[in-house]
Order: C-alpha cells, then sequence, then structure tokens
C-alpha cells in the first residue's frame, strides 16, 4: 500500500509538472495570439488606407480623363477655326490677286 501511495504521490507530482508547463504554453499561446490579434489590425488598417489611397487615384485618373477629352475637344475647335482662316485667307488672296490682275488691265 505505501508504494502504491508513493506512486500516486509520483504521478501527482508528475501532473503538477505537466500541468505547470501546459499553463505557461498557454500564457505563451495567448501572448502571441495577442501580438498576433495587434499585426491584424495593423495589416487591415494599412489595406483600408490603400483602399483609400486607391479610390483617391481612380478619381485623379477620371478628373485626368476628363481634362484629356476637354483638351481634345478645345483642339478640334482650334483646328476648325484654322482650317477657317486658312480658307478665308485663301479667298482673300485669290481676291487680291484678281483684283490686282484688273488694275493691272485697266492701266
Amino acid at each position: 500500500l505505501e508504494n502504491t501511495v508513493n506512486d500516486a504521490n509520483v504521478k501527482v507530482g508528475d501532473l503538477e509538472t505537466v500541468n505547470k508547463a501546459l499553463e505557461e504554453t498557454v500564457d505563451d499561446v495567448t501572448a502571441a495570439n495577442g501580438t498576433f490579434g495587434k499585426e491584424v489590425n495593423d495589416a487591415n488598417v494599412k489595406v483600408s488606407d490603400l483602399e483609400t489611397v486607391n479610390e483617391s487615384l481612380e478619381n485623379t485618373v477620371d478628373d485626368v480623363t476628363r481634362e484629356k477629352d476637354l483638351l481634345a475637344k478645345e483642339v478640334e475647335e482650334l483646328n476648325a477655326q484654322i482650317e477657317g482662316i486658312d480658307s478665308g485667307a485663301s479667298v482673300m488672296s485669290f481676291g487680291l490677286a484678281a483684283a490686282i490682275s484688273l488694275l493691272t488691265l485697266a492701266f
């Protein structure tokens, strides 16, 4: 009986050692989980920041595209005006040449 009690005490001592080791492991896992949780929160904040930057860039691209389209229209209008001025100048040049010819014939 004494041996059985001694064996039981040894087993209790072993179980207490295992229990203590498990408690330390739980503490380590809890600490690691806290660190991991902070890292996840930091990553989520960074993702949110990147989404905000991406949205801002998309808005900027939209603005630049609209401005480009407006400038393209202005260039078309200016080209049309230049063509009109060239046509008018050609007509005036032809008219001036005709007038000079008539004046030359008159004298």
